[in-house]
């Protein structure tokens, strides 16, 4: 694994305080990257949460973040994986952010995740 850049575990933390944000300021955030198309914007929640998650264990290693900091994101990481599939596509609308439950536990959760 290649060494990460602290700017990937500053763009991780950025995701997770993204993720806990209301779902006006998600819906304006996302507004503001003027990706086309709604689902593959809402999908951008996810994806930037994704890409920072993977390098975990090395911003642990690295002792950017402490040792237990897989228990504060890694329910945030199953909620997500929870809501993934073809089952699921309608809690990738825009919409759904303010609609669906599920967001609610994903922002609840990484507002815990932040409190490290």
């Amino acid at each position: 694994m290649t060494e990460p850049h602290v700017r990937t575990l500053v763009a991780f933390l950025r995701a997770v305080a993204i993720l806990a944000l209301d779902a006006p300021h998600q819906r304006a955030w996302l507004a503001s990257l003027g990706l086309p198309g709604e689902l593959a914007v809402a999908d951008e929640l996810a994806l930037e949460f994704d890409d920072g998650y993977l390098l975990l264990p090395a911003f642990i290693s690295n002792g950017w973040l402490p040792a237990n900091a897989r228990e504060q994101f890694g329910p945030i990481d199953a909620a997500l994986a929870a809501m993934s599939g073809n089952d699921h596509q309608d809690v990738w609308a825009v919409e759904a952010l303010s609609t669906d439950q599920r967001w609610e536990e994903v922002r609840a959760l990484a507002r815990n995740a932040l409190k490290f």
